[in-house]
């Protein structure tokens, strides 16, 4: 047995006391907007204690960073006894969320899983924005480089897939066009997660290291974030034939069947048949 098991082991079992909440979403999704949102409604005015790590299953070439491994995780929950704790998984299948191993180790009774999903071409603007951002920066060690846009095609299916053939109460889907158009929308999944939505923290530009906020604004919409013209990023495909030579070949059947059946079209493929 190693090290870790072995404190994990030793460690006080008194993790029960809090509701894990998984959280999955691919990079440039709308996953620290939304768990910011998150974060305040289930605060609760300060009635109730939140934990946020970011990224848990994240394996960078120099080792998993010390705050999310489970042990050291574990020891914070247990020394904080905070109310609710989300754990978010970045680029990762929720089909595939057993196999994990925070997923294992921190899961009761009360534990959910929540899975965000954009719609393919602005979270596939995003990316590319995102990546080209990074690599004009010389900064080609990070994460967003670390798959390939097929890749990410290939995760955005699978999730996609699970939101529209969901049977488990435990498993939210989450919309992220209509969760930023519709009040509604955000009142009836912060009721089913356990909160009653006061939309507190929507217009909040996240900034944390390594993230920048958004891929085409930075933070110059910071407490504006509801005035951003997130849903037409999808448009940079239609001005040039480079990046609708990006996006074209990654658009399968898959795509088009699942962005009819969750989002109800695809302004993207429109336009482009049109230009």
């Amino acid at each position: 047995m190693s090290q870790e098991s072995q404190e994990l082991r030793t460690l006080p079992a008194n993790t029960d006391n809090s509701t894990f909440i998984h959280f999955f979403g691919i990079r440039r999704s709308g996953n620290h907007a939304v768990i910011h949102w998150l974060l305040e409604g289930l605060r609760c005015d300060g009635e109730h204690s939140v934990m946020h790590i970011n990224n848990v299953a994240e394996d960078p070439p120099s080792g998993p960073l010390p705050e999310r491994q489970p042990v050291n995780i574990k020891r914070e929950v247990a020394r904080l006894q905070p109310d609710f704790v989300i754990l978010s998984y970045e680029d990762r299948t929720v089909t595939d969320r057993h196999n994990l191993e925070h997923r294992r180790i921190f899961s009761n009774d009360r534990d959910q899983e929540l899975v965000l999903l954009r719609s393919f071409p602005n979270m596939m603007a995003s990316q590319i924005q995102r990546r080209r951002n990074v690599i004009a920066e010389g900064r080609l060690d990070r994460p967003i480089l670390r798959l390939g846009l097929v890749a990410i095609r290939n995760i955005w299916i699978e999730n996609a897939q699970a939101i529209r053939d969901a049977n488990d109460n435990k498993l939210t889907g989450i919309l992220f066009d209509k969760w930023f158009t519709d009040r509604s929308y955000r009142d009836e999944i912060g009721k089913r997660v356990g909160f009653t939505n006061t939309d507190s923290g929507l217009n909040h530009i996240p900034d944390l290291p390594g993230v920048g906020g958004s891929s085409f604004d930075g933070t110059s919409f910071q407490d504006r974030g509801q005035e951003m013209p997130v849903l037409d990023r999808w448009s940079m495909f239609t001005k040039n034939e480079k990046n609708r030579a990006l996006y074209i070949p990654l658009v399968n059947s898959k795509v088009i069947e699942l962005s009819l059946a969750l989002f109800g079209s695809d302004p993207s493929l429109e336009a482009l048949e049109a230009s």
